[in-house]
C-alpha cells in the first residue's frame, strides 16, 4: 500500500512497501529553502551518483534502528534525537541551517529543496531573514491527520 494511503508519518523498509506506522513529535517549525538557480535533477541522476559513491552499503538494518530510535517524543528538558541524515544528496544549506538553531537540516529527498526543523516558529523566523537571499523560503508546521 502507498505511504501516502496511510495516515501519519511512516517507515519504508526494503524496497519501501513494507510500511511501520512512526510515532513523531510535530511541536516544531519546518522552514523551506528552495536555493536560488537550483533545479531538480533526474532521480535517475540522483540514484547513479548514490550508486557511484557505494550508498546501499549504508543502508542496513542498523540504520532502519536508527531511524527508529529517533522517533520517540522528548520531555521538555531533553533534547531532540534526530534521524539518520539523507543518504541520497547533500547541501552545504543544511549546515547553514544548524548554524541558525535547526535542530535537524538535510536536503529533502533527492533535492533541491533543504529543510530546517526548529523547536519555535520564531527561531525559524530568524533564520529565514539571516538567509534571507539564498532562495525561496516558506515556514510551515508539519500537520498529521488520523
Amino acid at each position: 500500500m502507498p505511504f501516502f494511503l496511510r495516515s501519519g508519518p511512516q517507515l519504508g523498509t526494503g524496497d519501501g512497501t513494507v510500511l511501520e506506522p512512526l510515532e513523531l513529535p510535530v511541536d516544531y517549525a519546518v522552514l523551506l529553502l528552495l536555493p536560488a538557480g537550483e533545479h531538480k535533477r533526474s532521480t535517475a541522476d540522483v540514484y547513479a551518483a548514490f550508486d557511484a559513491r557505494g550508498g546501499a552499503a549504508g543502508y542496513s538494518e542498523a540504520r532502519s534502528r536508527a531511524a527508529l530510535g529517533a522517533r520517540p517524543r522528548r520531555a521538555a528538558a531533553q533534547p531532540r534525537r534526530a534521524p539518520p541524515p539523507n543518504d541520497l544528496a547533500s547541501s552545504p544549506l543544511a549546515e547553514r541551517l544548524r548554524a541558525e538553531g535547526a535542530f535537524r537540516a538535510d536536503v529533502s529527498g533527492a533535492g533541491p529543496v533543504v529543510y530546517g526543523l526548529f523547536d519555535e516558529a520564531e527561531d525559524a523566523e530568524r533564520a529565514d531573514a539571516a538567509l534571507r537571499g539564498l532562495g525561496e523560503m516558506w515556514i510551515t508546521r508539519p500537520a498529521w491527520y488520523r
